[in-house]
């Protein structure tokens, strides 16, 4: 088991982040996931093991496996859940909204920015506030409701206008762009959950702690919901 160390942690990270840089991508993982579970030991800083989770995907997502790039954001929405981090759940589910959207999955991407909306609603912060409704936005777009995506468009548009004009701007490019570009390639068909919540998305799910484990350590199970089969 690794000590709970934040200096060797520190030098994992590092070193991950130098062997991404050569395209080292399989030891880049091996010492991302080693700096992870001394974050994991230690339980003490959602921000730090949220980092790590971060630059861990990063790593996969330089390998091409986007399920990877996910289940590490849903780990770290986990452990801001488990930390009542308001901040770190609000930014994570828009984070996870436009990885759905990345992966054709406009449908999971409503629910996921549908709840950072709501989240963003107990804070002040209005720039970041603004990503998501125009993720929504060109998520429901894409669903093809793009009545309701205009509106979100301009809520916006209205959190923005006399705070960043620079960011107003590139909502109103991408809201053109969206009017102008050729049909997204088809979104998988997906299944209206029984109960709302996000179960659709158990495939990109499916062994994700399976994958963010290096071979020699025992991970802390205190916080680990048991997994489906």
């Amino acid at each position: 088991m690794l000590p709970a160390s934040l200096l060797l942690a520190k030098a994992f990270c590092r070193a991950a982040q130098s062997l991404r840089t050569n395209n080292q991508l399989r030891l880049a993982a091996i010492h991302g996931m080693r700096e992870l579970a001394i974050h994991r030991r230690r339980d003490d800083d959602p921000d730090a093991t949220a980092a790590a989770l971060h630059d861990l995907a990063e790593t996969y997502r330089a390998q091409g496996v986007l399920h990877k790039v996910v289940g590490c954001a849903d780990e770290m929405l986990e452990t801001y859940l488990l930390a009542h981090h308001e901040a770190g759940i609000a930014s994570t589910l828009t984070h996870l909204g436009a990885l759905m959207i990345e992966a054709h999955r406009p449908g999971a991407a409503v629910k996921y920015l549908n709840r950072a909306d709501q989240a963003y609603g107990q804070l002040h912060d209005t720039g970041a506030h603004a990503e998501c409704p125009t993720l929504l936005g060109r998520a429901l777009w894409l669903s093809g409701d793009r009545a309701i995506a205009h509106r979100r468009f301009n809520r916006a548009l209205a959190l923005l206008i006399g705070t960043d004009d620079v960011a107003a701007q590139r909502v109103r490019d991408l809201v053109a762009q969206l009017e102008s570009a050729q049909p997204e390639p088809e979104a998988v068909p997906e299944q209206p959950d029984q109960d709302g919540d996000d179960s659709d998305l158990h495939v990109w799910l499916v062994g994700r702690r399976h994958h963010l484990r290096p071979p020699d350590i025992q991970p802390d199970q205190r916080h680990r919901p048991e997994e489906r089969p």
